[in-house]
């Protein structure tokens, strides 16, 4: 996912972020579906299908990012684990994008767009998200990477 905002002297601050599980090694329990969860920087990661809303105010961007940071508090679950509720990274970039529009917009279970057999154990997937995305009016379908994540109006890196 990418936010990104335009200050009021022209300064475009960005962060193009994904959520993912923490290396092997590091399961709950044992649990080898369920680790805390972390966020790392998707700069040129690829993605095949976008949507871009514009207009989005500085508290849905501040909505956003809170929702970022509390995901990456957390923990990445595949799957619906013992008292854990699947929480992975298509389940991350609906929050985020939820909280950044005040609404749902995105549904929180995609498993209609048929992922086939892996609907009897996930309730998002990348795949569905992207399903799902496409049904919506304007959006992108064009292949790229994700923009580089830049503070203050300088990279990162």
């Amino acid at each position: 996912m990418n936010i990104t905002k335009i200050e009021s002297n022209g300064t475009v601050v960005s962060i193009t972020a994904g959520m993912y599980p923490t290396p092997m090694g590091s399961s709950v329990s044992g649990n080898p579906v369920l680790s805390p969860a972390t966020i790392v920087d998707n700069t040129d990661h690829y993605y095949n299908v976008s949507y871009t809303m514009n207009g989005i105010t500085a508290t849905g961007a501040n909505n956003a990012l809170n929702a970022l940071t509390r995901l990456s508090n957390g923990y990445y679950a595949l799957t619906d684990v013992d008292v854990f509720p699947e929480n992975n990274c298509s389940d991350c970039g609906i929050a985020v994008f939820n909280a950044d529009v005040g609404s749902s917009f995105l549904p929180t279970n995609t498993t209609s767009f048929g992922d086939g057999a892996l609907n009897l154990f996930f309730h998002v997937t990348p795949g569905s998200l992207g399903q799902y995305l496409r049904t919506i009016n304007g959006v992108n379908t064009v292949p790229g990477t994700g923009p580089a994540t830049t503070s203050c109006g300088g990279n990162t890196d």
